[in-house]
């Protein structure tokens, strides 16, 4: 898979993301659930270049929707890769503008995944 093959996952990925936040706001949070966690299991296919930009901004975003819907209704989050990477990508943000918007998840990440802070 090369990078133009990634790119267009994470675009399909992001339509997924898109359409768990309706399902979200309709109260449909089990399909929400579903429509998110496909969307990462997109993100986890081989060859899917999961650090690059498009790829690491959608997987952030799903890994915190999956993490918020789940606890919300009892079900099980997201896959310890997808928390892993998520944390690895919000922290290398440090030094940007958009590091406010997440940095409040690197201590949830932090205790779920038993780390200590960089």
């Amino acid at each position: 898979m090369g990078i133009i093959t990634s790119y267009f996952k994470a675009l399909k990925a992001s339509g997924n993301y898109g359409s768990a936040l309706k399902q979200r706001k309709k109260g449909n949070t089990l399909k929400a659930l579903e429509i998110a966690n496909n969307g990462l299991s997109l993100l986890s296919l081989p060859g899917v270049i999961r650090k690059n930009p498009a790829e690491s901004s959608v997987i952030i975003n799903l890994t915190i929707f999956v993490e918020e819907v789940a606890s919300e209704i009892g079900k099980k989050g997201a896959t310890e890769k997808d928390l892993k990477d998520t944390y690895i990508f919000i922290s290398d943000l440090k030094d940007t503008e958009v590091y406010n918007e997440f940095k409040d998840w690197l201590q949830y990440l932090e205790n779920k995944l038993g780390y200590k802070p960089l």
